[in-house]
């Protein structure tokens, strides 16, 4: 497929997301995983290997952080490629006709279970455990009330916040970066600055579960 069938294609199998007109640098993320899945499907890869790949990397998060600073920047390179896995999987799946229900359930269940890892990893490097627990119960809950509001029959365009994965990994990679490059064994700096990035995943978990249930609350009446 050509970027704009597959954007087409996206679009019929995601309630009408347009990935063409997402903002610009979300699209710009969207491209390239657009082209990447075309080089994966033209030697055959098949989808569920790539699901598995990012939920081994991200899984790999919490085995490789430690308080030395090379390690901390590896830890944040697994998490960046479980995230482009998940990216891949679900282009590849497109451009090669086989979403079913199974592989959608198959994604979400490796996508959970790979951010359980990487606030798992987050702990490790001296993240609250309070702070850490509060994310993942929120983020849980986030994704409940979405996945009901899509069987509400809301569109997933209407249910999209800037709480989506994306963002959460996007915020987690920035604070395993920052740790890194000041190093955790020097100083508490880098600690504190992954702290930071932690309480901004709940800020955004806790904005975007608000929306959602607003949203929910206003389609149900």
């Amino acid at each position: 497929m050509e970027w704009d069938q597959y954007a087409t294609a996206w679009a019929d199998q995601h309630g009408g997301y347009d990935q063409r007109r997402a903002p610009a640098s979300v699209r710009g993320w969207l491209r390239l995983g657009y082209q990447l899945a075309r080089a994966l499907a033209a030697v055959r890869v098949p989808p569920g290997a790539v699901t598995m790949v990012g939920l081994a990397a991200a899984l790999a998060v919490p085995l490789v952080a430690g308080t030395d600073r090379t390690r901390v920047l590896v830890a944040a390179a697994f998490v960046l490629l479980s995230t482009l896995a998940s990216t891949l999987d679900g282009a590849l799946r497109v451009l090669t006709a086989q979403v079913t229900p199974r592989s959608v359930i198959g994604e979400a269940v490796a996508a959970r279970l790979g951010e359980v890892a990487w606030l798992t990893a987050v702990w490790l490097l001296g993240v609250p455990g309070p702070l850490v627990l509060a994310c993942g119960v929120l983020t849980g809950l986030y994704e409940y009330v979405r996945v009901q509001a899509l069987v509400a029959g809301m569109s997933p365009v209407v249910t999209q916040t800037m709480a989506e994965r994306p963002m959460r990994a996007v915020v987690t990679v920035a604070g395993l970066t920052l740790a890194g490059l000041v190093g955790l064994a020097q100083q508490q700096l880098g600690s504190g600055l992954l702290t930071l990035a932690i309480a901004v995943w709940l800020i955004l978990t806790t904005h975007g579960l608000g929306q959602l249930t607003a949203t929910l609350r206003r389609s149900v009446r």
